[in-house]
């Protein structure tokens, strides 16, 4: 049946997901925290930015507004970006597009830490979209796609879709996302010469110009879905691309502007600082299970386990993760170590790398009888890069903690698509 989309139904069941989510991470002393960089005084930027707040905190999130005046410049932004990513309660990072000089948009991004890029336009983060190893979406082509999931029995395996307007913000990701559930997929851009005819052969429309009336009535064919994700203002009032009235007459079915892709966007964006949260909690807890007393001080996991070197296992395994948002599963364990290295020089932590065992392991196999990493002359950090890890591998950095008299050992296979950092305990070292 032909109507209105609309956005509000479906961002207020994406919310209260949201909403327990964030209520789950309190529990173990997690609270997301969202920040946004506003530079220079858009108007409609200003408004996207306080409704990002109002929503935030409604689902019990912490929210950081930075607002930078409009003359500043890239080494400006970086540097607030660099200083609020030094924060460790923050888990989501944004800086509101556009920015007053956009020839600098993709060096700022790119400054964002992949781990807390919750607008997913990070190199690294549209990169893993591409080769499906991503963990969240951007929240604009998220909602379209909320959008087109909300309608029942709706598949999108071999819809003809057209997509106007190919920006890195709506269309390249959302062509990305639509042929990884197998639609056909065309692009439309300022060079496209036949963009009427397309998309009157088109199943899914979507468009994301900022541009009042780019898509009118005579450009649909009945029964198709119309998804608006552009904004502009006309007289102080807001308008998306398609011209919705007409659409409607047509046939077809269309989200509005205001109150259809907007409130879905601004959904999408707090889930995914909820699932970046998330992980952060995995990831500083992955390898922290039970074990003993870290020089007289016990300290307890959620499993009610005692932890060895807290803080620095917190740390090595932050060192992990960022080098495997940065280099990706596909990378070597000579890569691996490198950056590793890097790491560990970069952030002033003391290390050991390729240290020789004992004599008694002489007689192990080549590259058996040293060590990749011993850490602070704690923790020995052992890298594979295999398609899966087996017991042997276990036993193989048991052996080694045996052999230099350590507690703690950390095994990590960076061919995993979302790395698992495994602990490894030397019992007769304890």
């Amino acid at each position: 049946m032909p109507g209105l989309l609309k956005g509000k139904p479906i961002a207020e069941k994406i919310k209260e997901k949201t909403a327990e989510k964030v209520a789950e991470l309190k529990t173990k002393g997690i609270t997301p925290k969202l920040a946004v960089i506003l530079v220079g005084e858009d108007k409609p930027s200003q408004t996207y930015v306080r409704k990002k707040g109002q929503a935030a905190e409604k689902v019990g999130m912490d929210f950081e507004l930075v607002e930078m005046p409009g003359d500043s410049s890239k080494a400006d932004i970086i540097y607030k970006i660099k200083k609020l990513q030094a924060d460790p309660q923050l888990t989501g990072l944004i800086v509101q597009l556009p920015l007053p000089e956009p020839l600098y948009t993709e060096d700022v991004l790119n400054a964002i830490d992949p781990a807390v890029d919750v607008d997913c336009l990070t190199n690294v983060n549209l990169g893993r979209l591409v080769m499906k190893t991503n963990y969240i979406v951007p929240p604009t082509p998220g909602a379209v796609m909320s959008v087109l999931h909300s309608i029942d029995n709706y598949d999108l395996a071999g819809k003809n879709v057209v997509i106007i307007g190919v920006g890195a913000l709506v269309g390249k990701p959302l062509a990305i996302m639509m042929m990884n559930e197998r639609a056909s997929v065309t692009t439309c851009n300022s060079a496209t010469k036949d963009t009427k005819e397309k998309c009157l052969t088109a199943d899914i429309i979507v468009t994301g110009i900022g541009k009042k009336d780019i898509v009118r009535g005579d450009m649909v064919k009945s029964g198709a879905i119309v998804v608006d994700t552009g904004v502009c203002f006309v007289d102080d009032k807001m308008y998306g691309d398609v011209n919705v009235e007409e659409v409607l007459n047509a046939g077809a079915s269309v989200t509005p502007t205001p109150g259809g892709v907007g409130p879905i966007t601004v959904a999408r964006l707090l889930w995914n600082t909820a699932i970046c949260a998330e992980r952060c909690y995995d990831s500083n807890t992955q390898i922290l299970y039970e074990s003993t007393e870290n020089y007289g001080t016990t300290y307890i996991n959620k499993n009610g386990e005692k932890l060895i070197f807290k803080n620095l296992s917190y740390k090595i395994n932050g060192l992990l993760f960022e080098i495997h948002n940065e280099l990706g599963r596909y990378c070597n364990e000579q890569q691996f170590c490198d950056a590793l290295e890097n790491k560990l020089k970069e952030n002033k932590i003391n290390y050991e790398r390729e240290k020789i065992l004992p004599p008694s392991f002489e007689g192990e196999k080549d590259g058996r009888n040293r060590v990749d990493f011993l850490v602070e002359d704690k923790i020995i950090i052992e890298a594979k890069a295999k398609r899966y890890l087996t017991k042997e591998d276990y036993y193989q950095l048991q052996r080694y903690l045996k052999a230099l008299n350590k507690q703690l050992g950390v095994l990590v296979n960076f061919r995993d698509e979302r790395i698992t950092p495994k602990r490894v305990l030397n019992p007769d070292g304890i």
